[in-house]
């Protein structure tokens, strides 16, 4: 895997320090936001591949800081992570394809970190196979213009 930038936004310190702790002994790097809208100010200035956020967040809920994240960086990777565990509002994020990912505080930290190579390793999925569709465009359209010139050599003859 290439970097592994994680941003976690929460609207507590106490959450981010610990996940920051947990995060100390990986080789991800993560970034933390105190709520969404400092989430996104981090997003527009790092490439990050993963965002997981808290949902019950006083200013802005998790739900709709990751549907911004969905619209403005549709490759990125969206977990929520929530202690107000609210299955209808998992199930409906998932189903509308605004989070990937639905999880419980407190979680297992082996677990946790195995959902995160799991979401890290959908990224690169993602990413390469965004990579091949414009590799194999480009080279439908080189095909298409040298058969366009044989065509115009063949009509000449």
């Amino acid at each position: 895997m290439e970097d592994k930038a994680i941003l976690l936004v929460d609207d507590e310190q106490n959450p981010l320090d610990a996940m920051s702790r947990l995060f100390r002994k990986t080789d991800f790097t993560l970034l933390t936001a105190k709520g969404g809208e400092a989430g996104l100010k981090l997003l527009e200035t790092n490439e990050i591949q993963l965002v997981i956020s808290d949902q019950n967040m006083p200013v802005m809920a998790g739900i709709e800081f990751l549907s911004i994240v969905k619209r403005m960086y549709p490759n990125v990777v969206r977990v929520m992570l929530t202690g107000q565990a609210d299955l209808n509002i998992g199930v409906d994020a998932i189903n509308k394809g605004e989070i990937y990912r639905y999880l419980n505080k407190p979680i297992n930290k082996e677990e946790f970190l195995i959902v995160i190579n799991q979401c890290l390793e959908r990224y690169n999925m993602v990413r390469e196979n965004r990579e091949l569709t414009l590799k194999t465009m480009m080279q439908n359209e080189e095909l298409a213009r040298l058969n366009a010139k044989l065509a115009e050599l063949n009509a000449i003859q």
